[in-house]
């Protein structure tokens, strides 16, 4: 079935295919179903915000965290501790960013089993977030992760 330029189109069979040529425009899109092939060619695909999570103090990061930031008012020194794979399965590519705009400094754990790098070189190891400092933590592989900002030591 080809669709012309025309307003919704409401389709009762389940076995109807449904192609299009050219640009797709407005409303949204809802597939249910099998999908062949869903192509995202010169489209950005991704997050438009990063949903903040609020730092209360000791934490270990969760899997429902992937794609949010902490962040942080406290005047007290804190831990975030990244939990290892076989506790929360993070999938590769999982992001969280750090926000410190307490006065205390937030450590970066590694959980027992994780190593996490410093960006832009080998040393691996708990990193320190600075007043004012802003960092992402990424997953690299199993266990591995990579941290980056200003304000990291």
């Amino acid at each position: 079935l080809t669709i012309p330029n025309v307003g919704d189109i409401l389709l009762g069979n389940t076995q109807s295919v449904i192609s299009a040529a050219g640009n797709i425009i407005g409303g949204n899109l809802s597939v249910t179903g099998n999908t062949a092939t869903i192509t995202t060619a010169n489209y950005a695909i991704g997050y438009r915000d990063i949903p903040p999570i609020s730092f209360t103090g000791n934490l270990t990061i969760a899997t429902t965290d992937a794609g949010k930031h902490y962040y942080s008012t406290l005047s007290t020194a804190n831990v975030l501790t990244i939990a290892n794979n076989a506790s929360q399965s993070f999938q590769v590519g999982a992001a969280i960013t750090i926000v410190n705009q307490g006065t205390g400094n937030i450590t970066v754990a590694q959980g027992s089993g994780v190593t996490l790098y410093l960006a832009g070189n080998a040393t691996s190891g708990n990193r320190t977030v600075a007043t004012f400092g802003m960092a992402t933590i990424m997953k690299v592989a199993t266990n591995t992760w990579f941290i980056n900002g200003t304000g990291v030591s």
